[in-house]
């Protein structure tokens, strides 16, 4: 009792992650210990990530979204490993296997960690790292589909005004939001 024995549609992507490692027919269920606790599968993080991609969040139009719904259809044969890691990338996700389990670790905000003041820092000194300035970029073209146009692809431009201003330069790149059906997201 309890279990559902009827296929749900969902677009959780943690979910179609989850499905996708346990299915025998689609997924890695012949290679992953597909049995009724999952051993094999960090099932605790995979559901506080399913929590994260289910929160609220603006959809930039006055309304509310999931924070990352993810709408695939996939139709032909792909390389499992190269599946499942796009898959986790739809959540900002990383795959990894840990304690003998297939894990995920989710690029997420969280609070701050530790507190820097006069009382834990010697003689005043920071030392900084990151990328040259001359190349960080400031202008992302995001290729999305659009379920407004028959769910073609489209593109959605995010700029950093401030820092197009202030270097009077535009650095662009270009990414794929695979699975992604919501221009908020």
């Amino acid at each position: 009792g309890g279990v559902n024995a009827f296929p749900v549609y969902c677009n959780n992507p943690v979910w179609i992650f989850m499905d996708m490692l346990t299915n025998p027919r689609y997924g890695l269920g012949r290679y992953v210990d597909a049995d009724y606790d999952f051993s094999q599968i960090d099932k605790y993080q995979l559901y506080a990530l399913a929590k994260y991609c289910d929160e609220l969040v603006p959809d930039g139009t006055g309304g509310v979204e999931p924070r990352f719904t993810c709408n695939v259809y996939i139709t032909k044969a792909k390389d499992a490993l190269k599946m499942i890691q796009q898959m986790a990338s739809v959540f900002r996700g990383m795959l990894m296997w840990q304690n003998g389990q297939v894990s995920v670790m989710g690029n997420r905000e969280k609070g701050p960690v530790y507190t820097f003041s006069k009382a834990n820092v010697t003689d005043g000194l920071f030392a900084y790292q990151g990328t040259s300035k001359r190349f960080r970029t400031n202008q992302v073209k995001v290729i999305w589909n659009d379920p407004e146009n028959a769910y073609k692809q489209a593109t959605e431009i995010v700029e950093d005004y401030d820092n197009i201003a202030k270097t009077n330069k535009i650095t662009s790149t270009n990414i794929t939001a695979w699975g992604c059906t919501s221009q908020g997201q």
